[in-house]
């Protein structure tokens, strides 16, 4: 008989970030048991300045996966106070009926459990911390790639997408007055723009086309039109094609589009979003900020999972 584990999804915030911790709670769990089925409470998200993180759960499946909406008996309540320095006490908890509770350790820092953080906790999961690295890693990538978009979501990629080059601009409130480590000045949005748009150039001589989706849609017309008017072609999403009745819809279709290119270009300093997709379709991400404050780049602690 499979094991039967319980995660309560802490992560209030986008599809990426969202993602992110709940493939590091079923990597906790495929390492207890390959066959185990992983039970996850989904949170209702919070409504942000550019987006609201809500995306109907009918959308996507995750092999090895369900959605529970209440946590079973005896789980450990946990708080939903956002934290950048809160830590939970205990990765792996027996819950009355049966079911053992996964904890991540962060506790509220959103999209933060890479497989190398996995691993220093390997303890603290009750695992086996003599474990190698690589089979972290080997277990987060395969919950990534078991990551698959229902039919309704399915049928709203854009028939032509095999092949693209995806391309995501993430402007929002990532475009800041004062910069941070996954937020952008205006002046290094300007350097970051002119550098996707040369790489882009290269994309047009070659004549590949381009998938492009964006937070900000007055920016994306713009951009189309000097794509196409360098010569490229841009391939769009269709609105009127996600399912009206499923929340987060528009979204989903394009992660799940993100995720079939042939490579994904991040228009922006950091996005979670375009790199969970570049991991459930394990293609190279394409991302052009350097950092210069020797703290080191916010994409470096997800090198190890990420393709090419």
């Amino acid at each position: 008989m499979s094991t039967i584990f319980f995660h309560d999804l802490q992560c209030r915030s986008g599809l990426g970030d969202r993602l992110l911790d709940l493939w590091a709670a079923r990597t906790i769990a495929t390492l207890h048991d390959p066959q185990s089925l992983l039970c996850v409470r989904w949170h209702a998200g919070r409504h942000f300045a550019s987006f609201v993180g809500d995306y109907g759960t009918d959308g996507f499946a995750i092999a090895g996966c369900t959605f529970v909406p209440a946590p079973p008996a005896g789980a450990v309540a946990l708080s939903d106070h956002f934290s950048h320095v809160a830590l939970n006490e205990r990765g792996l908890v027996q819950l009355p009926g049966g079911p053992r509770q996964i904890v991540l350790r962060a506790g509220m820092i959103w999209g933060n459990s890479p497989p190398e953080r996995l691993h220093a906790d390997l303890a603290f999961h009750a695992l086996d911390p003599a474990m190698p690295l690589a089979c972290v890693i080997a277990a987060y990538r395969d919950a990534a790639s078991r990551t698959q978009p229902a039919p309704s979501i399915l049928s709203a990629i854009p028939n032509s997408i095999d092949g693209c080059i995806g391309l995501h601009v993430r402007l929002g409130d990532k475009l800041v007055t004062d910069e941070t480590a996954i937020d952008m000045g205006e002046t290094t949005w300007r350097a970051l723009e002119a550098q996707a748009l040369a790489y882009l150039e290269g994309c047009i001589a070659w004549r590949r086309p381009i998938f492009v989706c964006s937070d900000d849609a007055a920016y994306r017309a713009r951009l189309v039109a000097h794509l196409q008017a360098r010569g490229g072609t841009a391939v769009l999403p269709d609105p009127g094609q996600a399912p009206c009745g499923l929340v987060g819809a528009p979204a989903l279709a394009d992660f799940f589009a993100l995720a079939r290119c042939s490579a994904i270009v991040q228009m922006t300093k950091y996005s979670t979003f375009s790199l969970a997709a570049a991991l459930a379709g394990r293609v190279p991400l394409v991302n052009f900020f350097q950092d210069r404050t020797g703290r080191g780049h916010r994409l470096d602690i997800w090198r190890s999972a990420l393709a090419g």
